[in-house]
């Protein structure tokens, strides 16, 4: 009777440790299919659960204790959502999502929705820029930008003067533009 009830104790852990045993360790990268970089920030989280992380700077990321068969959900700014089924290893490439962008605004402090956005911000075009006649550019964004005055301290050429933003009476903060240079390496 002892080994009967033996072996069936050592029945019960065995079914035990199977059925708590179903946790694994989920590592991936997650890359840009425009370009083939890696992705660094991209939230991959494990759906229904607080379990999650950011990848790091090679696009990499390890979760442990992920449920087995549970969905990843990874993220990111610009890109399109995708859903996968955690494995051991799971390499996730993920697609631009140009109209995400659009409804977006970047600052140098972070990203908001448009609608949300409550600070000035304003797009000058290189072509705009081209056509003006002046060689300093910073001149060139004079009356480009609604609200932006340039003062020159001097009369020589090439010397940068200084950008006011709404004037020099700005209650809150200072004057000087955030200046976001785009297709540059």
């Amino acid at each position: 009777m002892k080994r009967i009830r033996l072996a069936l104790t050592c029945l019960l852990l065995a079914i035990t440790a199977t059925a708590f045993g179903q946790n694994i360790q989920v590592r991936g990268t997650v890359t840009s299919a425009d370009d083939g970089l890696s992705v660094i920030g991209a939230s991959v989280q494990v759906v229904g659960t607080k379990i999650g992380g950011t990848t790091d700077i090679d696009g990499k990321f390890v979760l442990d204790n992920v449920p087995a068969k549970s969905i990843l959900r990874i993220s990111y700014v610009g890109m399109k959502t995708q859903e996968v089924e955690a494995a051991p290893v799971v390499n996730i490439i993920l697609a631009g999502d140009a109209e995400a962008l659009d409804a977006l605004v970047f600052t140098g402090y972070g990203a908001q929705r448009r609608e949300a956005f409550t600070g000035a911000a304003a797009k000058v075009s290189g072509e705009a820029l081209e056509r003006k006649l002046d060689a300093n550019f910073m001149k060139a964004l004079e009356g480009s930008v609604t609200g932006v005055q340039m003062a020159n301290s001097t009369g020589q050429p090439g010397v940068w003067g200084s950008v006011l933003v709404r004037g020099r009476g700005s209650l809150n903060s200072g004057t000087q533009p955030l200046y976001v240079i785009d297709g540059m390496p």
